[in-house]
């Protein structure tokens, strides 16, 4: 059970402690924390020679799991001190500690180019895929010193070297002959030296199959460290390594992840013909088993990679905050986003042209309407935008017929048609915006409109703006607020709004907030 497995672990690595060092007393009393008593003796094993691939491989998958079930913390790894001494013992500590998880990887990915035995390559290979996914878990950090000290021990270019190498080893699965592999004894009979079962026919293939797997997990483990270090929903400086990512090789590390988008071709026995002699139902479901296996780690692979160039080439990543919530709590998207290809319109001869252009937005009610319209522009040309905006507020709730029926009646249930209109001369200091809106009611007997101007008020932002000389960003905020006239139009004794009254009118409000950048 997770909760008796510190436990577990504790005693487990009390014995190795004591294994390692005869001399030790009380180890169980030891004051040092539970993560640092069980990553010590595991990280000393690794360091001696007469350690085997099965055993490193079996000591990653421990931290592994002891970081699971937050036993061991990534902390341990990455840890940093103040001062000239805390420096000095985070790089014989933590920096130490974190180079005995990094350089198994390193170094079992550079022998696999010279071996040829299955065996060989299978315990290689799953020391790389037990060591990345500790790394993953390690690079996922919170603490800026901790994610600056993992860039400083080139983490980035190594992982990427390390998928290099993998890139140009993915090529030998296309032949099963590639590699080496003796068929165990029990499984040929003695007598005629042939296979006693058809099946053991595909146990080349079947290796190449799993050894195809493994190697897919290895790399699914090194994206997931590379996408860790880029996680921007942290506290940590991950734009170093979106650079040393993009200027890789001088960019041919970003070919390599596109490169890897391609499925691996990998021998399954289905291009050899002699196997057609043996064909028994557990061939042809062996065969059937390892195509699904290839499809499915080809799939993982390249949603692996896809993840990776996605975090690399967008500014905020792909992943988002998640929030517990019901069904009935999701709510729809309050806005959308559109990119204008004309801000500046011109009507034709016939006046299509503005039809053609204007942007409609479909709301559920009058009662609220808002849009922020942004574009770069030089301060030192002219300025001129004219963007016509239809505000859709019925058709999403009222059927053809019932809206046409209620146009008829002289209801005001027509779109809303608006402009946005900025402007600033050459040469002029000042700025001005209109907002102008228009309807027809009472079956298009009447133009009602509504126009609201805006003149800068000539202060020092402003001034900052016209003398800049330069590029400039703006982001024109407007919200218009509609409600109903409350009153009578006996008692009430302005004539604007006994009017507006007796023709059903309301009232509107239109606030503009305008941000600005000019660095």
């Amino acid at each position: 059970a997770p909760e008796k497995a510190e436990s577990s672990l504790l005693s487990f690595t009390n014995i190795l402690t004591k294994w390692l060092k005869p001399e030790a007393r009380d180890i169980a009393e030891s004051t040092e924390p539970a993560s640092s008593r069980i990553i010590t003796p595991l990280l000393a094993i690794l360091q001696k020679p007469e350690t085997s691939q099965e055993q490193r491989a079996f000591i990653f998958n421990v931290i592994r799991q002891g970081m699971r079930y937050e036993i061991i913390s990534t902390v341990s790894f990455t840890s940093t001190s103040g001062g000239s001494s805390g420096r000095k013992s985070a790089k014989g500590g933590s920096a130490q500690q974190f180079l005995q998880v990094l350089r198994p990887l390193e170094r079992s990915v550079d022998r696999v180019r010279e071996l040829q035995n299955y065996h060989d390559l299978f315990r290689d290979i799953s020391v790389a895929f037990s060591s990345a996914s500790v790394l993953k878990k390690v690079c996922l950090v919170s603490s800026s010193k901790g994610h600056a000290m993992l860039i400083a021990q080139d983490v980035v270019p190594k992982l990427m070297r390390v998928i290099g190498e993998i890139k140009d080893f993915l090529p030998r699965f296309r032949d099963a002959a590639e590699f080496q592999l003796e068929t165990p004894s029990f499984c040929i009979d003695p007598q005629s030296r042939n296979v006693i079962s058809s099946k053991y026919l595909l146990l080349p293939y079947v290796f190449n199959t799993r050894l195809f797997r493994e190697l897919c997990g290895a790399i699914s483990n090194v994206g997931q460290c590379l996408s860790n270090l880029q996680f921007d929903l942290l506290e940590n400086t991950n734009c170093v390594p979106v650079l040393q990512l993009l200027a890789y090789d001088l960019g041919d590390g970003l070919r390599d992840l596109y490169n890897m988008l391609r499925d691996v071709e990998v021998d399954t026995g289905t291009r050899n013909m002699s196997l057609l002699e043996h064909v028994d139902p557990d061939v042809t479901m062996l065969i059937d088993a390892m195509a699904h296996i290839v499809h499915t780690c080809n799939r993982k692979m390249h949603a692996r990679v896809v993840e990776v160039m996605y975090t690399l080439l967008h500014a905020w990543g792909p992943k988002m905050p998640k929030w517990e919530c019901k069904k009935q709590d999701v709510l729809k998207a309050s806005h959308d986003y559109r990119i204008l290809s004309h801000i500046l319109v011109k009507g034709g001869e016939d006046g299509r042209g503005a039809q053609q252009e204007t942007q409609t937005v479909f709301l559920d009610s009058r009662s609220e309407r808002s849009f922020t319209f942004s574009l770069w522009a030089r301060t030192d040309k002219d300025i001129k935008v004219d963007l016509k905006i239809a505000w859709d507020c019925f058709s999403t709730t009222m059927s053809q017929t019932e809206l046409a029926k209620a146009v008829k009646n002289g209801e005001d249930k027509l779109p809303i048609e608006s402009s946005l209109k900025l402007l600033r001369k050459q040469g002029d200091m000042n700025f001005y915006v209109r907002y102008r809106e228009e309807r027809r009611t009472d079956n298009y007997k009447w133009h009602r409109s509504r126009t609201w101007d805006w003149k800068d008020k000539g202060d020092q932002s402003i001034k900052n703006i016209l003398n800049h000389k330069g590029w400039a960003y703006f982001a024109f905020v407007l919200k218009v607020t509609e409600s109903q006239i409350r009153g009578s139009q006996k008692n009430n004794p302005d004539p604007q709004t006994k009017m507006q009254l007796k023709l059903g009118d309301t009232k509107a409000t239109c606030q503009l907030k305008i941000l600005y950048c000019i660095r």
